[in-house]
């Protein structure tokens, strides 16, 4: 799942790939490797992800709205800040 722009004055803003953990550890890693911003859903029993790099974060779920989009706005800020501003993820 992306989470991306809201509307069209944030075009410029990255998108965030939600991504399951550990369920879809494969799909993080084909991100990590071309650069997108993932967002790690780690379930209630599981253990937590290393994080790998500054693209990336988790939150544990069940999660509140607010702390999602709270987190997904970091990561965005993150690349923004940096200058790399992407998107849309180049796989689909």
């Amino acid at each position: 799942m992306t989470v991306g722009p809201v509307d069209d004055a944030d075009l410029a803003t990255p998108s965030v790939e939600l991504v399951r953990w550990p369920e879809a550890s494969g799909r993080r890693a084909e991100l990590a490797a071309v650069g997108a911003l993932r967002l790690l859903l780690v379930g209630p029993g599981d253990d937590v992800p290393l994080v790998i790099d500054d693209e990336e974060d988790w939150v544990r779920t069940p999660v509140d709205e607010r702390d999602l989009w709270a987190r997904i706005k970091g990561l965005q800020a993150r690349q923004t800040v940096r200058g790399r501003t992407r998107t849309s993820c180049p796989i689909s």
